[in-house]
């Protein structure tokens, strides 16, 4: 098993629903298979635009959304702010054909949890689902930790002045594991690395949040909105 499928194996990732919208037949399709293909084995529905997505959420909940859209597609862009303003569980992936700074920036702004350029792999795509599966941001060549706050989101659910650390795919799933009680092998094995690997990149996250055991780091997490308490 891949180390990509064990990701989406593992408990604490794998149970969610997942909703694909957009007019691309064949980008659908393809993205839909790459996410089975990775070993995600939650829900994945199809919808046929914004409006679509907010109906299917009332019959069964949503927890992650990608929405392919042109960016002068203005009844779409319209039906993102809609979805963000009134149902803010959801969490929103912005698919698009521009991967420039200022499109990233103009979605980041607007509320929305991620964006990917169409042309997106398929690590990178299971990245930001990941990530913003975990209450966290994920904008391709958008730095996140230096843009200025004077930006900040319209509706955001990390303020800018609170990014202080980057953390990627393997990062979340430590954390997550290790918020499970898992000891520092047990999160490395969903992930195929050992416990050196784990170890250091816990020690990274301590030393740029200042803190110095990994209970004071999961509940600086928490307090600053990087992941959920456990209920």
């Amino acid at each position: 098993m891949s180390k990509k499928e064990l990701l989406f194996k593992d408990s604490s990732v794998k149970d969610f629903n997942v909703v694909i919208s957009g007019k691309y037949k064949i980008v659908n399709a393809g993205l839909k298979q790459i996410i089975h293909e990775m070993g995600f084995n939650g829900s994945i529905r199809m919808a046929k635009n914004g409006r679509d997505i907010m109906e299917l959420h009332q019959e069964h909940p949503i927890n992650v959304a990608i929405l392919c859209i042109e960016n002068q597609d203005k009844t779409e862009r319209k039906m993102v702010a809609q979805i963000i303003r009134e149902l803010p569980e959801i969490r929103l992936i912005v698919m698009g054909f521009n991967e420039d700074r200022e499109t990233m920036e103009h979605w980041y702004k607007g509320g929305v949890n991620g964006y990917l350029n169409i042309d997106a792999d398929e690590t990178t795509v299971m990245q930001a689902l990941l990530t913003v599966r975990s209450d966290l941001p994920y904008f391709q060549e958008l730095n996140l930790a230096d843009y200025e706050a004077q930006n900040q989101r319209v509706n955001t659910y990390v303020d800018l002045d609170h990014i202080k650390i980057k953390m990627d795919a393997d990062d979340v799933h430590i954390i997550l594991r290790k918020q499970q009680g898992d000891s520092d092998v047990q999160a490395g094995k969903g992930i195929n690395q050992n416990l050196r690997f784990v170890q250091k990149r816990l020690e990274i996250m301590r030393s740029k949040t200042d803190t110095h055991t990994t209970t004071e780091l999961l509940n600086y997490l928490v307090k600053e909105h990087y992941i959920k308490p456990i209920s």
